[in-house]
């Protein structure tokens, strides 16, 4: 058996520790990320809107120039918003085919959905590709100066 000089025992003993403070400080870390993933995860549950109440909004009509498509998120949905004189209609823009947001295509007089290609005319309604419903209408009611709408 080979004996190790005084010098090389050093070297030995301090890249023992060198390793022994590695792993100890991967370990905390490991557990300072598994503390951040669990508040994270907290912190989204407890903002989720309340199953019970409906999702909403509430719009000054100002903001609703008229005959202006204004889109505005409502609960977790796009939602374009169209004045007209004292009326405001809303219509979600989530396509019915697998929920892609549609865009209004001035050109086509309609909406087109990115994802698959679906059509629908100004109501809403479906013209061709795969949605299998038209659009949604969204309740909206005015009162006073305010419009509300919920899903």
């Amino acid at each position: 058996m080979r004996e190790e000089s005084p010098e090389t025992e050093l070297r030995c003993k301090e890249r023992r520790r060198f390793l022994q403070a590695l792993a100890g400080a991967g370990t905390a870390a490991a557990a300072v990320a598994a503390v951040a993933a669990v508040a994270a995860v907290a912190s989204l549950a407890a903002c989720r809107e309340d199953p019970k109440r409906p999702a909403g909004v509430e719009i000054p009509l100002s903001k609703l120039p008229e005959g202006v498509r204004v889109v505005l998120p409502v609960g977790s949905q796009p939602v374009e918003f169209r004045r007209t004189g004292s009326a405001v209609t809303a219509l979600s823009l989530a396509c019915t085919h697998q929920g892609c947001e549609v865009l209004w295509v001035e050109e086509e007089n309609g909406y087109r959905c990115p994802c698959h290609a679906g059509t629908y005319d100004a109501l809403g309604n479906v013209l061709g590709g795969p949605p299998p419903a038209p659009l949604r209408t969204i309740p909206a009611e005015v009162r006073g100066n305010v419009v509300f709408a919920h899903l």
